[in-house]
């Protein structure tokens, strides 16, 4: 994090780096100003075999949660997307963009009632990549400052061009690609 510009953007994943190494990270990026978007792909209690309170002192630090369904369910007990949604950002304060794959995307900002943006029936091929995809054209929209709500349109669009081909990289779809669908 001191290595970072003052005011940058960082996307932090929970689940390949021990947390009590993301949490440092997190801490020492927050009083450098960096923007922290947390990505969870893995049930830190489950999977990490983490305490729940490592795990949402993390979350604390974050401008945004984007966690995968699957990664949080049972972490807090609710299996309804948009439920999940709701809650997370009531109780961490907290913008959450939950992603569900075919069911799309849940976002809650400020604890209010959660927003569903649908994903389109396509032809998998391969889901490789597709989170990747997700969060690298989010953070791609959101720094041209589009809306949250057209950034996530956009971020799905883009994880859905990701899907319909096969393997991460050159299935990733380039901006000419992605415009002609929105």
């Amino acid at each position: 994090a001191k290595k970072m510009t003052e005011g940058a953007v960082v996307i932090v994943e929970i689940g390949e780096i021990p947390l009590e190494t993301v949490l440092a990270f997190s801490k020492a990026a927050l009083k450098r100003n960096i923007r922290i978007f947390i990505d969870v792909d893995l049930d830190p209690v489950k999977q990490l075999n983490e305490p729940i309170e490592l795990f949402e002192n993390i979350l604390k630090c974050a401008d945004a949660i984007i966690p995968n369904y699957d990664s949080v369910k049972d972490v807090y007990g609710i299996f309804d997307e948009a439920e999940l949604a709701s809650h997370m950002s009531k109780i961490l304060q907290k913008t959450v963009i939950v992603t569900a794959g075919e069911k799309g995307v849940y976002y809650c900002e400020d604890g209010k009632e959660s927003v569903n943006i649908h994903a389109d029936k396509i032809n998998i091929v391969d889901t490789v990549g597709a989170g990747d995809s997700f969060h690298g054209s989010l953070l791609y929209s959101l720094a041209i400052n589009n809306s949250l709500e057209k950034s996530i349109k956009f971020a799905v669009q883009c994880a859905q061009l990701t899907c319909m081909g096969f393997g991460a990289r050159i299935s990733m779809p380039y901006l000419k690609d992605v415009k002609q669908f929105l």
